[in-house]
């Protein structure tokens, strides 16, 4: 294992403007609200997908002001301190026209946070944006006075390995013989080669590998389009079917998108943490059976089965409710089909973290319960059976 650095005085300390991409993400978002908190002179320039500047300020404000209704941030502060700026990552130049220009001197550093996170897309469509779209800009990161980037990526290069040959991933290493698990992450295996190119020819970036984004750790607040989110989807199925399995080899390693932004801000503010890549993985699995049991704590009544039974309940109860949509969720996860996971490591990164005062939380009830509180508040998951 690489030896540790002695953390140095973060250097977001003397930044004055930052370039976020991503901003509309749930990441990104987290991300945005922490550096607006954490320096109180910084400015960000939010690179947002929209038809113009005021279309883009208007999105970006809307999602901030939804994700934290209480923010100490006020709208004339919000208005001085952030500035939308309408881009494209599948456009030459982002879209951005006359803006190319200015940007690269007019920043201290970039963090590119942007990504299209589908599992089930075109390739084309995916490689377009996570791939060319970095690629562009790194381009844009090459004509900066001093190049200064954090690339966020995804644990998900890791893969799988399809020869059934036991491989380990850490972070000092990208290609270990893996096999891309689908586009999305082969488009970001590709584009974190780019980012090695870069810190050959240029030097100034590091890349935060990322694990799963899970609702904030304090109010339970997810996504806004919380359909398109994985786990999501998982517990509503759940909800609604009233049925689950406790599989003893799976779990779910969620990390909060505020804990999350927190640690990619903090690692890259370290000077020593250029060239470097970081793995935030959660060391804390919440198994299925716990997650029910946390669950059903708060009124519902979801039964737990027997793994070997659970796909004719589910496929039964569907039959039977009509919830074909929800049956149709669970699918995947009953048949996952053969595959050797290739061992994520990220004691390294853990280490890193532990010496800036960070860690990854457990997921606590009180979390699940609000996190459970804002999804039948937003209509999406169906409401106990009994007040609790």
């Amino acid at each position: 294992m690489e030896e540790l650095v002695v953390p140095d005085t973060s250097t977001w300390t003397t930044a004055n403007r930052l370039l976020l991409t991503g901003a509309t993400g749930m990441l990104g978002v987290h991300l945005l609200a922490q550096a607006l908190d954490d320096h109180s002179d910084l400015e960000v320039v939010c690179l947002v997908r929209a038809s113009d500047a005021t279309a883009a300020h208007k999105r970006l404000a809307d999602l901030y002001r939804w994700h934290f209704p209480d923010s100490a941030i006020g709208a004339s502060d919000f208005e001085r301190r952030v500035r939308a700026v309408p881009a494209d990552l599948t456009r030459p130049r982002l879209g951005l026209d006359r803006a190319w220009g200015g940007l690269p001197d007019s920043c201290d550093r970039v963090v590119h946070a942007a990504a299209d996170v589908r599992h089930v897309a075109a390739r084309e469509e995916v490689f377009a944006a996570n791939t060319a779209g970095t690629e562009r800009v790194l381009e844009l990161c090459s004509r900066m006075s001093v190049p200064d980037l954090c690339h966020v990526s995804t644990i998900g290069v890791a893969g799988h390995s399809a020869d059934g040959v036991a491989r380990t991933l850490d972070e000092h290493a990208l290609d270990v013989g893996q096999t891309p698990s689908e586009a999305y992450s082969e488009s970001k295996m590709a584009a974190e080669r780019a980012v090695a190119r870069f810190n050959t020819d240029t030097g100034g970036a590091c890349v935060m590998r990322v694990g799963t984004v899970a609702p904030h750790s304090v109010s339970g607040r997810f996504q806004r389009n919380i359909n398109e989110h994985f786990f999501s989807r998982y517990l509503r199925a759940v909800l609604r079917l009233g049925i689950a399995t406790d599989w003893p080899d799976r779990g779910f390693r969620l990390i909060p998108a505020d804990t999350m932004a927190r640690a990619i801000l903090a690692l890259s503010g370290q000077q020593a943490a250029r060239g470097r890549t970081f793995h935030l993985q959660s060391p804390h699995r919440l198994s299925h059976g716990e997650l029910v049991r946390r669950v059903n704590d708060l009124g519902y009544g979801i039964r737990l089965v027997a793994p070997e039974d659970f796909a004719d309940r589910v496929m039964a109860i569907g039959e039977r409710t009509g919830l074909d949509e929800e049956v149709g969720r669970l699918l995947p996860m009953i048949d996952r089909g053969a595959s050797t996971p290739v061992t994520l490591r990220h004691e390294w990164t853990d280490a890193w973290l532990a010496r800036l005062g960070l860690s990854h939380p457990r997921p606590t009830a009180a979390w699940i319960a609000a996190f459970v509180r804002h999804g039948v508040d937003v209509g999406y998951f169906p409401a106990p059976h009994t007040d609790h």
